[in-house]
């Protein structure tokens, strides 16, 4: 077995301190009133949020996102996507299925 030479100058490898935690920043958040009719099953960004009227507003990270909503009858789709953006504002979308 032939032992790798050691560098005598090479720096030891930075040692972190054990007490500093790294917090990642929370993403801002904004909030969204979707207007559906007629009824619809709701998907934003492919997860299943709620059939309408969904009655409430969603809170959604800062950004651009898609919506897909699903009539049940036809199983009609209407997707589009839109921006969030941070703060109190409300995005309101209005959609309609007819």
């Amino acid at each position: 077995q032939i032992d790798e030479p050691i560098d005598a100058g090479a720096s030891a490898p930075a040692e972190i301190d054990a007490g500093t935690k790294v917090v990642p920043s929370a993403p801002r958040m904004g909030r969204i009133d979707f207007r559906i009719r007629p009824s619809g099953r709701v998907f934003l960004d492919g997860k299943f949020i709620g059939e309408t009227p969904l009655g409430k507003e969603i809170s959604a990270p800062a950004g651009t996102h898609t919506i897909k909503v699903v009539e049940p009858t036809s199983n009609k789709t209407i997707e589009k996507s839109f921006t969030v953006k941070p703060g109190s504002n409300v995005f309101t979308h209005n959609f309609n299925l007819e």
